[in-house]
């Protein structure tokens, strides 16, 4: 069996992005860690599913853009002005206090800025909304870490390691990433030029 060689850095289990998302946490009671899902969520439910239609839709325009580059064109503005209707009713409508957050995100768990320490190993109830087919993520999480930082407006950074995701979560989150690099090496390209 080989050692591991400390002189090396670990490396992470997956990738990672930094962006900036629509984001609430609350501390989850250890007596209600089964439950994620509240009344209130129910608006995101509805939400996911509207990402889930988008999703399944982009397979068709490629079929039809193939066809009707117009066509294609003209669906794929028709399906901006929705997502960009469905984020306005969303942030309107909003009742779980979602707020843009800078974070950095894997498919194994997320750090963010926050104006209050949290303890290490308490777990939180963590929504995401994806852009830009705005799926939304009702995921739990333990703090691994809460670490002081010179930030006058959010002076604690925060490190959560997802629990119990589920394999469909997790494809999104991995899905996002990916797209999300894919789209940042095109604009290095395009700077390029």
């Amino acid at each position: 069996m080989a050692k591991k060689d400390s002189s090396q850095p670990e490396r992470r289990e997956y990738y990672r992005i930094e962006e900036s998302i629509l984001m609430a946490y609350s501390i989850l009671d250890s007596n209600d860690e089964s439950n994620l899902v509240d009344k209130a969520d129910s608006s995101y439910e509805i939400l996911s599913e509207f990402a889930n239609v988008s999703t399944q839709m982009k397979t068709t325009l490629g079929r039809i853009s193939e066809r009707s580059a117009d066509v294609a064109s003209c669906l794929k503005s028709l399906d901006t002005k929705i997502n960009l209707l469905a984020q306005v009713i969303l942030v309107n409508g909003e009742e779980q206090n979602l707020s843009r957050h800078d974070i950095n995100i894997s498919a194994g768990g997320l750090a963010f800025n926050t104006n209050e320490s949290l303890d290490t190993d308490i777990l939180l109830k963590i929504k995401l909304i994806l852009p830009p087919d705005l799926s939304i993520l009702i995921l739990k999480g333990k703090v691994v870490s809460c670490i002081r930082q010179d930030n006058f407006q959010y002076p604690y950074q925060v490190s959560i390691e997802f629990t119990n995701l589920s394999d469909t979560d997790q494809d999104t989150i991995a899905r996002h990433i990916m797209r999300l690099q894919a789209q940042q090496l095109r604009q290095r390209k395009e700077n390029l030029r």
